[in-house]
């Protein structure tokens, strides 16, 4: 009787191993597979798996953390993804996202900053990194959609604007060399320009930017503000 229970387990030994690591650390399970193993998944099944994590909710967290972390920049796209997917229930993988920032691959790192737009940032401290990233081609309008995002979501929470030179944060925009970013940056220079000259002077500029559709929006800004609230954001 021994031997047949020790050929089934050999046989299943990679599930079964799997399943009993997930049964001793506890992790939480839905529909008979522990969090990892939906995890696993979303390689094959990503509607299925990401309807699996939705329900494990804030359980599934810990094993998309451990996602962020894989060799694989795959794997991270997928985790960093799924947590996106979940939203503000997501917010103990914050940190773990920013560390993502400094991934060195381009779309690991777009995937973590639209998964931390979703989640609902408020930090204000890895702005100037975000910054940075608005004149690194690929990364821009993520970077961008993130740097919104957590001026709304301050502005949603009470919370003064984001600190330093406002002038100098929006003409970081007009260094992108994306054309849907600097218009973003003229979007912002606008709402500027009613107390700081130096922001029309910038805005003046953008009538001759390279793109034409940044320069016909630029020239509409200027002479129609009222249009403002028309013009929408980076967002995804």
């Amino acid at each position: 009787m021994k031997n047949i229970i020790l050929k089934a387990v050999i046989f299943l030994c990679v599930p079964a191993g799997i399943l009993t690591t997930a049964i001793l650390k506890r992790e939480p399970m839905y529909q008979g597979k522990p969090a990892g193993i939906w995890v696993d998944e979303l390689r094959l099944n990503r509607d299925s798996a990401m309807n699996a994590l939705h329900h494990l909710g804030k359980a599934a967290v810990p094993a998309l953390r451990a996602g962020l972390n894989s060799r694989a920049p795959t794997d991270k796209c997928r985790a960093a993804w799924a947590l996106g997917n979940l939203g503000p229930v997501a917010g103990e993988a914050v940190p773990d996202l920013i560390q993502t920032l400094d991934d060195g691959n381009p779309g690991v790192e777009n995937e973590a900053m639209e998964a931390l737009s979703r989640i609902g940032l408020t930090d204000e401290t890895i702005v100037p990194k975000l910054l940075a990233k608005l004149t690194g081609g690929l990364t821009d309008p993520f970077a961008a959609t993130l740097l919104n995002a957590i001026e709304q979501a301050r502005q949603r929470e009470n919370l003064p604007p984001v600190s330093g030179d406002a002038f100098a944060y929006d003409m970081a925009f007009l260094k992108s060399g994306t054309p849907v970013v600097r218009l973003n940056g003229a979007i912002k220079l606008a709402v500027l320009a009613r107390k700081d000259d130096r922001a029309k002077a910038a805005l003046q500029t953008l009538l001759e930017d390279e793109n034409q559709s940044v320069r016909v929006e630029a020239a509409h800004l200027m002479t129609n503000p009222a249009a403002l609230p028309n013009f929408r954001m980076v967002v995804f």
